[in-house]
Formats: C-alpha cells, structure tokens, sequence
C-alpha cells in the first residue's frame, strides 16, 4: 500500500487517527483528529504523541510491549487547542514499527 493509499484511507474514516512511531513521535493523522484537536496537521506531525493529544507513549509501558498482539483501549480526556476538554476512547493498536491510535 502506498503512502497516498494509506493517505486516502485515513481521510476517509469517522474517527480521529494517528499513526505513531514507536519512538512515540506521530507520523500521519487525519482531518477527523485535527477538528477534534482544533490543531492543523502539521502543528501535529513530528511531535510527540504527549505533546500532540496527551497521551504517554505505549511502548514505554512493559504491559503493552508484553502483549503486542492486543488492542489496548482507555477512556483520556483531550485538551483542545482552545484549552476545552473533550473525553475520547483511545483504542492503540500495535503496527509495524510503531502503532495506530483511534480516538472516539
């Protein structure tokens, strides 16, 4: 799959996601997340997932390098660009090399 396929897939979905590297630094996210955030992408891209949604990165946690195989989901509460708090499900999702976040 290309870049612009994975691209156009992103757009194309109801939810708010990002594609994370598993230096937590994010590489992709798609408009969804940037209406949640109130951010533009490339406020986004190259950050780290921390400083881009408040998240801590999966892969410092041991439980979530143990079972690499699974989904980990958790309710977080989102700051908007505008300081507005929003609650959102994270589903983290490991991928090669990194992970996806989906945020409802």
């Amino acid at each position: 799959m290309t870049q612009r396929q994975v691209g156009d897939m992103l757009e194309a979905l109801s939810h708010a996601v990002l594609l994370v590297d598993d230096r937590g630094i994010v590489r992709t996210v798609n408009r969804k997340l940037c209406e949640l955030t109130g951010h533009q992408a490339n406020a986004l891209i190259g950050r780290t997932i921390m400083q881009a949604v408040g998240l801590e990165n999966p892969f410092a946690t041991s439980a979530v390098k143990s079972s690499v195989d699974m989904p980990h989901t958790h309710e977080h509460e989102l700051r908007r660009r505008d300081g507005a708090a929003v609650p959102v499900a994270v589903a983290i999702v490991p991928a090669h090399r990194g992970f996806v976040c989906v945020l409802t």
